[in-house]
């Protein structure tokens, strides 16, 4: 008989009970299947030896072995063959933790994988104890102490991450050059997520952090400041600038034109051609 795998209940519990901020099991495994997580996942290696593959990437793991999940990354964990890894499996959504937190970890270029000393992963099993001990108690999942004992957890290991990996500029430099390269196609927000790494909601929230504008705004002032050159110098109708600046809808273009430029597509013609 082959070995089984232990179904994950964490994705149904975070994602279907309202109220719900994060969950905590022990669990064996012995292997799992490559999944997407749609939430944060925090595993704390107890006991055995084995492999875990994070985005293609696999790496050999045991005790004192810790490791953080982002939403999109894919992942999968085995154990050697004949045995068994028991870990400990935080799941969470983003508003457990600070963003200063979390960041460090969302923005570094590398695998949020380490390996603590004996001292260190004791501390860090000590905050997992008290998070346990506090689930098991009624309508315990969101209290204080668990929360300030994930915060903790999480600030404890964002010291493993070097400062010089988390490339904020390089994150966003790519995605500008993607999107202007590619504005006057079909762009989809998911694309150029993708280039840079990230699921589209958190691409969304860094992007108009540092660049001062939603990416939706950004890509359609590259797009207006193109058809007017195309109807300026090229002598495009409006119709034609429309189109070939990459709106798939007039209409949605001559609303965007007049709120930019204070006129109409037309109104600008004539304005050109005086």
């Amino acid at each position: 008989m082959g070995r089984k795998t232990k179904k994950k209940t964490a994705e149904v519990i975070i994602n279907n009970l309202p109220g719900i901020k994060f969950f905590l099991e022990k669990r064996d495994v012995e292997t799992s299947r490559l999944h997407l997580h749609t939430f944060f996942e925090l595993e704390i290696i107890l006991s055995g030896h084995g492999t875990t593959t994070i985005n293609q990437e696999t790496f050999p793991v045991s005790k004192g072995t810790v490791y953080l999940l982002c939403p999109g990354d894919m992942h999968a964990t085995n154990a050697c063959t004949e045995d068994t890894l028991t870990l400990w499996s935080f799941s969470f959504m983003r508003d457990v933790i600070p963003d200063s937190i979390l960041e460090k970890f969302i923005y570094n270029s590398g695998t949020n994988l380490f390996t603590s000393d004996p001292e260190e992963f004791d501390h860090i099993c000590t905050l997992a104890d008290i998070i346990s001990r506090e689930q098991k108690k009624p309508a315990s999942s969101n209290d204080e102490l668990s929360e300030c004992c994930m915060k903790t957890l999480l600030l404890y290991l964002s010291g493993y991450v070097q400062e010089h990996s988390i490339q904020k500029e390089k994150v966003i430099q790519k995605a500008l050059e993607y999107i202007e390269l590619h504005y006057r196609e079909n762009l989809l927000l998911k694309d150029v997520a993708a280039v840079t790494g990230l699921v589209p909601q958190y691409f969304c929230s860094f992007f108009h952090k540092n660049v001062g504008c939603s990416y939706k705004e950004y890509l359609t002032m590259l797009r207006i400041r193109y058809a007017k050159k195309l109807i300026r110098v090229r002598g495009f109708s409006p119709t034609q600038a429309c189109y070939e600046s990459g709106f798939n809808s007039y209409s949605v273009f001559a609303k965007a034109f007049i709120k930019l430029e204070g006129v109409s597509p037309k109104c600008y013609v004539g304005q050109s051609e005086e």
